[in-house]
């Protein structure tokens, strides 16, 4: 069940749906009336979308093999979600106009998974096949998206690397990664870390 709470008036969590099929939350359209949602049966899995403001009514916004790993975004003006499907055996990275219905469009090139965008949209960032950071230009239009050329930024160590995200303006990555300890019961803190990303 996913359960709305807000932190604002506090109070109890409020439910958003009813309890069924694995629900994992999705990120929130920018302007907070709309939330994704992904429904797991087996290999398939149903992007849906719900809104919290007033009557709440779901409904499906894509069906496909989509990579359990991936995490569907909104784009920073919310008329966009980025999101990767499996198409003939890999992953690759698509936006599709929100709340459609439009044709998906596809960014990657050769695998991606995990995309992100920029704070002013003009880039997407995503994971490729072969475990590189690519960045690809993007032009948001009122009803079509243009892809530029991707281009390859760093290689990604795929054995610790578990998730990312990207500054506003696309200069600086937070990584989550795995880092071996000698005593498995240890907890690091990393303490004032906003100064780490300012170097």
């Amino acid at each position: 069940m996913l359960s709305l709470f807000d932190l604002r008036r506090g109070g109890s969590p409020e439910a958003i749906l009813p309890n069924g099929p694995i629900q994992v939350a999705e990120p929130w359209s920018p302007d907070g009336r709309f939330l994704l949602y992904a429904i797991r049966s087996g290999p398939q899995v149903g992007l849906w979308v719900v809104s919290v403001g007033g009557e709440r009514t779901a409904r499906l916004f894509l069906s496909g093999i989509f990579d359990p790993t991936s995490r569907a975004q909104f784009s920073p003006d919310g008329r966009w979600v980025a999101f990767n499907l499996v198409v003939s055996g890999r992953s690759e990275v698509y936006v599709a106009p929100f709340p459609g219905p439009g044709e998906r469009v596809r960014v990657s090139a050769s695998g991606g998974w995990r995309p992100r965008w920029r704070g002013d949209g003009r880039e997407l960032f995503y994971v490729s096949g072969d475990d590189e950071m690519i960045v690809a230009p993007v032009r948001l239009g009122s009803s079509d998206v243009q892809i530029g050329t991707p281009q390859r930024l760093f290689r990604i160590d795929p054995a610790g690397w578990r998730d990312y995200d990207v500054r506003g303006d696309g200069e600086r990555f937070l990584a989550v990664v795995n880092v071996p300890v000698a005593d498995a019961d240890a907890i690091s803190v990393a303490t004032n870390w906003p100064s780490l990303l300012k170097r």
